[in-house]
């Protein structure tokens, strides 16, 4: 009996893992989960700083989740110490280029980035994917500021059977300059966590609640 148990066990554990190895990678470690957001993080190859993955369900649809991502203005009421971001060139409705500043404590200078976004859909599984990479050596800028390092978002937007959406999330940055990455891996949950509550409430509201897209097919 104790061995079936074990199997069975083996078996659930199995299935919670693979998800992330196979969309992620493997070897990462469980930090903290609030309100149902879960938050991961690993060593980054070649970087002092840790790679974070968070994962977290959505009462929402794809394109509600899509159409706040896009909207590069709102981010400062949603993504974490955000406090400026800007449209900076349309590649096609599904790519473009934007400027961002992340506020950062006195008295180390204000991060900012240029990141190109691009969204797709799999036509079989309805999966949504997004990717936010840094833009090197692209001549917007905004004085004051130190341009991050390294910056690399990978968003998966899994539609379930029961209408919500499956959200994970990784991310890999070095904000550059002196900022000690000892300090900014003490609070890697922080950011990851405030980031998804004030998405879960944005998806909410209109006009994100009831928007569509061409190029997204809902559940």
């Amino acid at each position: 009996m104790k061995v079936i148990f074990k199997s069975i066990l083996f078996g659930i554990c199995l299935l919670l893992i693979l998800p992330l190895s196979a969309q992620f990678g493997e070897d990462w470690k469980f930090v903290k989960e609030t309100d149902g957001i879960k938050v991961w993080s690993k060593p980054t190859p070649n970087s002092d700083f840790n790679q974070v993955l968070i994962k977290s369900e959505f009462d929402a649809t794809l394109s509600t989740l899509v159409s706040i991502g896009r909207d590069v203005n709102s981010f400062p009421k949603w993504v974490y110490k955000n406090i400026g971001s800007r449209f900076v060139e349309k590649e096609s409705d599904q790519t473009f280029i934007y400027h961002s500043v992340s506020d950062m404590p006195w008295p180390i200078e204000d991060r900012d980035a240029v990141i190109k976004y691009q969204v797709r859909q799999d036509p079989a599984s309805k999966n949504v994917y997004i990717s936010s990479q840094l833009v090197e050596n692209h001549p917007f800028k905004k004085e004051k500021t130190v341009r991050a390092a390294a910056y690399d978002s990978q968003w998966v937007l899994t539609p379930t059977e029961n209408g919500t959406v499956s959200v994970a999330l990784r991310v890999i940055a070095d904000p550059g300059g002196a900022l000690p990455a000892w300090m900014a891996n003490l609070f890697i949950d922080k950011g990851p966590i405030e980031t998804f509550l004030s998405l879960r409430r944005l998806s909410k509201i209109e006009p994100y609640k009831s928007a569509t897209f061409d190029f997204i097919v809902n559940q």
